[in-house]
């Protein structure tokens, strides 16, 4: 018997109906127009949460080109969008920017600089033991790196120098709070960071952790930070108040910090456990706030 081919055993019927069927209409979109693409380019050399108004001054586009081209973007899923104030303001969904609490630029984050071995032995000699140490009641667990989110907030002094003509000279002091709470981060004379809710001293004397590490900018995706921590943030004009009720000066700018600190996990037997900081810049015990 000779070979039946597959074209002569399919149904009459079946052929006829997918001669018939018409072709399903799939919804295409456009490639990006040239526009478009300068503004990807934008975003990614320069992350960050921009309104239209910056982005036609950092593009040299018009405001109309730029809005019609950030709603394509928009519906193609490559940007979002959120109102803020009076317009709205547009981010690479994968930077995870936060405009609602000021994060609209990447933050400057410290390297870690104190060795793990050593906040290693710090933890170990924080857990309880029995005299001398000999018998310990706890174990250590850890380190994970973490960031701490702190605003700093540069404030503005001045002061007059000449012997016969006087000079009036401005002064950038910058401080640091923590970024929920708004509490002051200030170092002692050991290096060890301390958050007051309350300071009595002087401006002078808070020095600033930046002449310490080499700050780099970093997307808050790359800190691995959550949703709820940045919604949890003060608003830069929160903590612009708090400071020029504190040192009575004025502000000149704020900018979202990240300190680096290990967290380690002190255990017991019964399976409790209390957490234990230690300041990565410096190698010091670490008290938050929030403890």
């Amino acid at each position: 018997s000779e070979p039946v081919s597959e074209e002569e055993s399919t149904p009459v019927a079946v052929v006829e109906l997918q001669e018939n069927r018409e072709p399903v209409k799939r919804r295409t979109l456009r490639p990006p127009t040239t526009n478009e693409a300068l503004l990807l380019r934008f975003f990614q050399e320069h992350p960050g949460a921009y309104s239209v108004k910056e982005l036609t001054h950092e593009t040299a586009l018009s405001e109309n080109v730029v809005r019609r081209s950030m709603k394509r973007l928009v519906k193609r899923e490559e940007m979002v969008t959120l109102k803020v104030g009076r317009g709205q303001t547009y981010w690479k969904p994968e930077h995870r920017f936060a405009p609602t609490v000021g994060v609209v630029r990447p933050i400057l984050t410290a390297p870690p600089q104190a060795d793990r071995e050593h906040a290693f032995q710090l933890a170990r000699k924080a857990c309880d033991s029995t005299i001398f140490g000999l018998w310990r009641h706890e174990m250590v667990e850890g380190p994970t790196l973490q960031f701490l989110l702190l605003w700093r907030v540069v404030l503005l002094t001045e002061r007059e120098r000449g012997l016969f003509r006087k000079v009036r000279e401005i002064l950038e002091h910058p401080v640091y709070c923590h970024a929920s709470t708004g509490d002051l981060l200030i170092r002692d004379a050991t290096r060890y960071l301390q958050f007051l809710h309350h300071y009595d001293g002087e401006l002078q004397e808070l020095g600033d952790l930046g002449t310490f590490s080499n700050w780099t900018p970093t997307i808050p995706a790359e800190l691995g930070l959550s949703r709820h921590e940045l919604q949890s943030l003060k608003s830069p004009q929160a903590v612009k108040e708090r400071c020029t009720r504190l040192f009575d000066c004025p502000v000149k700018q704020t900018r979202l910090v990240a300190l680096p600190y290990w967290c380690f996990s002190l255990c017991r037997a019964d399976g409790k456990k209390r957490p234990y900081y230690v300041d990565a810049l410096f190698g010091k015990p670490l008290r938050l706030p929030l403890d």
